[in-house]
């Protein structure tokens, strides 16, 4: 297995689908690091135990020199995200979901500022 098909084993690995994997396939061989984002709920109070795979995914991408990037939607935790829903859920303030992001700033900060597996 090349260099390049493992790379691209190792950054897919436990994904249920890639889409434009071929895509995906050419941008690893230009050599250029990726920049991988990852939006979050600012609504939910708190990480869980689900979150630990996309999290563990977005660190395979930094340890092969891949830069992350960890984002929590004011819009979205404002108007509520459809996906899955027939009804919008009620709007709340704009204040609300931010007074929930600070408990996940310090596991996201953990993950994008440490090198490699401590």
């Amino acid at each position: 297995m090349s260099s390049l098909d493992e790379q691209l084993a190792d950054l897919t690995r436990g994904a249920a689908e890639v889409i434009e994997a071929s895509e995906l396939r050419a941008k690893l061989e230009r050599g250029t690091p990726l920049v991988v984002k990852l939006g979050a709920d600012p609504t939910a109070p708190d990480l869980h135990l689900g979150h630990s795979v996309v999290l563990d995914a977005m660190r395979r991408f930094q340890d092969r020199g891949h830069r992350v990037q960890f984002l929590i939607g004011d819009f979205t935790g404002a108007i509520g995200d459809p996906s899955g829903r027939n009804t919008m859920r009620p709007r709340s303030r704009s204040h609300r979901p931010r007074s929930r992001m600070p408990s996940s700033r310090p596991v996201y900060r953990r993950v994008a500022t440490t090198r490699g597996r401590t």
